[in-house]
């Protein structure tokens, strides 16, 4: 009975210290994760910096291609009038008609491609609002995750590790994408702003977890000393049982 006992106590502080390495393990590699969870959401910062120069070179490109469209259309067409006035001249009428019939589909087919890449020129601005606003959204969920990682860890609270972000470091990122979604019309950025205080939340949960992990180390190894104690005092018990109470 009294090895049952020691058993069922060393069971209780084993599972309690089982809980508490791996409580300590999880925060190790949450506390690993931190680095490149952050400099993921900044490459996100800046490429929602880009995007406006990324859609001007598109707009460009599309230019580009329209005026050199509207340049080979109008030389084509040219030609054809000449070669037709040129067969009315030899009272080649049949010819002549023949070479205005293709100029004019000529027109017909360069108004149509020119239509094409006028749309997709029209269509920069509300593409680029569109993503604006599609990656601008993601942001703050993003750092809200790096900042996760920290939120009630052990290690970061006790140890404090340099190089862990703030919420304060942070901030800069948060209010370039907070004036880009502006910007861009996207409607209000009051989840982005929301991330603005998430430090003393933070702080707040990890001092709670401290305290809490702590007092479990605690109570494990209570519980270890107190199963030691009661095999040792029921050994002591068994043994004064086993001597005789009057010396013959």
């Amino acid at each position: 009975m009294c090895g049952g006992g020691v058993g069922i106590g060393l069971g209780v502080a084993g599972c309690l210290l089982l809980c508490v390495v791996g409580w300590i393990g999880f925060d190790c590699y949450r506390l690993y994760e931190v680095k490149p969870c952050v400099e993921e959401a900044k490459e996100a910062v800046t490429k929602l910096k880009d995007l406006p120069s990324k859609y001007k070179k598109e707009t460009t490109g599309y230019t580009n291609e329209l005026k050199a469209l509207k340049d080979k259309g109008t030389a084509k067409v040219n030609e054809l009038l000449h070669e037709a006035a040129q067969a009315g001249m030899h009272f080649d009428t049949a010819k002549a008609q023949e070479l205005k019939n293709e100029a004019s589909a000529e027109v017909a087919k360069d108004a149509e491609e020119q239509k094409t890449i006028t749309d997709k020129i029209k269509a920069v601005p509300g593409e680029l609002k569109e993503e604006t606003c599609d990656d601008g959204a993601a942001i703050p969920s993003q750092f809200q995750t790096c900042l996760g990682y920290l939120s009630g860890n052990i290690i970061y609270a006790v140890a404090a590790p340099k190089g862990m972000p703030t919420s304060e470091e942070l901030q800069p990122y948060i209010q370039q994408a907070t004036g880009l979604v502006k910007s861009a019309g996207c409607g209000s950025p009051a989840a982005l702003a929301a991330l603005l205080s998430a430090g003393d939340a933070l702080n707040l949960s990890a001092q709670m977890t401290s305290s809490g992990v702590l007092f479990v180390a605690a109570a494990s190894v209570s519980a270890m000393a107190a199963s030691f104690l009661l095999a040792a005092g029921r050994s002591g018990s068994m043994r004064a049982l086993r001597e005789p109470l009057v010396e013959p």
